[in-house]
């Protein structure tokens, strides 16, 4: 047993485990074996972004990434987190976590050396108990954050102080759980910390930990239940309450957080089935009743009934993102990756003007307008939540927004289990470097533009001839995928699973899967429909004009050369589309490859659009809310001229229609 577990902190997490028999039903009896994930994470640093994912990185360094440090004194030198007395709570390491994952996949020198003096501060922090960070504020919620980043950096440094770091935190927090529960946002947060928990007892074989583990889960917010039966993902349309704050089950952050605790439960309980199951259930409840087109639940700040001019919260999504990079990881399940998708090339992309500046609280499938007035949400955050600035709206978003794409990168591949064989699990450029478990090493570079383009190529450079399994995620959008080996056909691809290629790979060896992509139609509020080609989601694309203004949320003074901006429709968006009698041939696609520099989100540089026959809806106009409720009910009259109405992405949009009225045949 390691030296920090012995007396006296030994005595403290004996105690506390000896407290803690009632809350733990199997204590004192052989508890279930821990079930590992079917996929290991591979870590950060080994999966470099190419082609556009580079470029998107890129433009997080120059943008918000890379100087809200510089612009804004809650993440600032000043910052508690880096021994200030500034702010305390969650936003250094919120902050952290992004940059962190940002500097590792991408070996940027100046994100490298920010990242580096905040986890060398919160290092030196510890104190002889264990207990870390400011002293001003002991929520245990911003440390469970902080042990992510600490186990990130172990594994991409090999820093030999993590391990010891979280063992003299984890028996501090074992010895006060039960004198200091779990409360507020931490009681709905608990699975983060049983995350990193698992992962140090896989590192270390302490029964201690898993003790620890199943006490956070016994204080958490029973999430397994709420998916199971309860709560907002049920049959109910709506929810009238106000209480859907702090560890409220009906807040949305909370929700995508949530998402991830079925998954955590299902391995602590030795594989029960019914955690597994109620993942599931939870996730199709949402999507039944709660869901947004573009691939996350309706969350502003509450999850709601479905609806066109309601929000989803910048957090939520790259919480929700981060809940399916796990569960992927966790089941194993090839449809997970297709859900990480949607949301990481609809909604993300959807947050952010193409330089990375701006972003809003919430984004809307239909927006007309990003302005401040008065809106229909349950938290308005006086009225400028869709306008576009370095703070809009709550700045959680601010600082948390920056690991979206990073620590997708992070998950373009996967291991076995056994670290003997390769997943290709999220489809985007890039460029893997790593060794399997017997040392062997090998390079496969990722050739394609997808998510717009629907081809990808692998070229494996392993040191020498070798052989282990490489499996592709097969979309379930796609019912007639290809996949040659050097030219050759290969396996029989079915969607929704991963096809194991098994062979002895030699250097230069080439892998091209084939994901062909057609306009499909799904139906929405008030049976509108939104059009989907592939993993995007297309929208009517609205022409935008951009104006400065000064925000109450923008950091005092406001630094040079950073802005927010009001956005204002300059051309007609009030069409319906004529689908004729085959919706799937009313659209016609057009495509070119992405050039170098340039980002897919840029409206200007976007690489594919869609175009249709549509006619003006005259009698629909926006409320008194500048929103466009209410939508009309399809399919609708109009005697307008037929004209062709243009579809762009919705990540290459920040005004737009994505669920689109049908306009009856004449």
């Amino acid at each position: 047993m390691h030296p920090i577990f012995m007396k006296p902190i030994n005595q403290l997490l004996s105690n506390c485990l000896l407290a803690c028999l009632p809350l733990l039903p199997l204590t004192g009896l052989a508890q279930p074996t821990l079930v590992p994930p079917v996929y290991e994470k591979i870590p950060a640093g080994q999966i470099r972004a190419e082609g556009w994912l580079k470029t998107q990185l890129n433009r997080q360094i120059s943008g918000l990434s890379g100087h809200l440090d510089e612009i804004w004194d809650d993440v600032g030198t000043n910052s508690a987190w880096l021994g200030g007395t500034g702010e305390a709570w969650e936003r250094g390491p919120y902050y952290l976590r992004g940059i962190q994952s940002l500097a590792y996949v991408t070996q940027h020198p100046a994100m490298l050396a920010k990242t580096n003096r905040w986890i060398e501060a919160i290092l030196k922090s510890q104190r002889a108990d264990g207990y870390f960070g400011p002293q001003k504020d002991e929520d245990w919620w911003p440390r469970w954050l902080v042990a992510q980043i600490m186990i990130s950096h172990y594994e991409t440094t090999g820093d030999a102080r993590v391990i010891p770091f979280l063992q003299q935190y984890y028996a501090f927090e074992a010895g006060h759980l039960k004198a200091k529960p779990l409360k507020s946002w931490a009681m709905a947060r608990g699975g983060e910390d049983i995350s990193s928990i698992l992962w140090l007892y896989r590192k270390t074989k302490q029964p201690e930990l898993l003790a620890l583990a199943r006490l956070v889960e016994s204080q958490t917010n029973p999430w397994v239940s709420f998916f199971e039966k309860t709560g907002p993902v049920d049959q109910r349309t709506d929810i009238d309450t106000t209480r859907w704050l702090d560890d409220s089950p009906i807040h949305g952050v909370n929700i995508a957080h949530g998402l991830k605790f079925p998954a955590l439960a299902y391995q602590l309980s030795g594989g029960r089935a019914s955690d597994k199951q109620a993942f599931y259930t939870g996730l199709n409840n949402l999507k039944k009743y709660h869901w947004q087109v573009w691939g996350v639940p309706v969350g502003d700040e509450k999850v709601r009934a479905m609806g066109c001019s309601k929000g989803s919260e910048t957090c939520q999504t790259v919480e929700f993102m981060h809940s399916m990079e796990y569960n992927l990881r966790v089941f194993g399940d090839a449809a997970l990756g297709d859900v990480l998708e949607r949301a990481a090339y609809n909604a993300l992309p959807a947050f952010f003007d193409p330089q990375f500046e701006t972003h809003p609280y919430y984004i809307l499938p239909n927006s007309v307008s990003a302005t401040v007035q008065p809106r229909p949400f349950p938290n308005p955050h006086n009225g400028d939540v869709l306008t576009y600035g370095v703070i809009s709206g709550y700045p959680c978003c601010t600082v948390n927004m920056h690991m979206g794409y990073p620590l997708l990168t992070e998950h373009l591949w996967l291991k076995t289990a056994d670290g003997n064989g390769l997943i290709a699990a999220v489809y985007a450029p890039s460029v893997l470097t790593t060794r399997l478990a017997n040392g062997q090493a090998i390079t496969i570079r990722e050739e394609t533009d997808y998510p717009f383009s629907d081809q990808i190529t692998l070229v494996l450079q392993p040191a020498r001839p070798m052989a282990f399994p490489l499996q592709l995620r097969i979309p379930g959008w796609c019912k007639n995928a290809e996949v040659r080996v050097n030219g050759k056909p290969a396996g029989h691809p079915s969607p929704d699973t991963f096809l194991t290629l098994n062979q002895t790979w030699k250097p230069g060896d080439r892998v091209t899967l084939r994901l062909p992509m057609t306009p499909q139609i799904t139906r929405w509020q008030n049976n509108a429909l939104s059009v989907e080609r592939g993993p995007l989601v297309y929208a009517l694309a609205v022409k935008e004009d951009w104006k400065p203004f000064t925000s109450m949320h923008t950091p005092k003074p406001t630094p040079n050369g950073w802005y927010s901006y009001e956005i204002r429709a300059s051309s007609p968006w009030n069409y319906g589309l004529v689908l004729g009698s085959d919706a799937t041939k009313a659209f016609k696609f057009a495509g070119k490859p992405i050039g170098a520099g340039q980002l897919p989100w840029d409206p200007d540089f976007c690489p594919v659009r869609l175009t249709a026959n549509g006619r003006r809806i005259l009698n629909w106009k926006p409320n008194n809310f500048g929103l466009t409720d209410p939508l009309p009910q399809s399919p609708v009259a109009s005697t307008e001229p037929v004209e062709t109405v243009t579809l762009l992405p919705v990540g290459a949009t920040r005004l737009r229609i994505a669920e689109i009225p049908e306009v009856a045949n004449q």
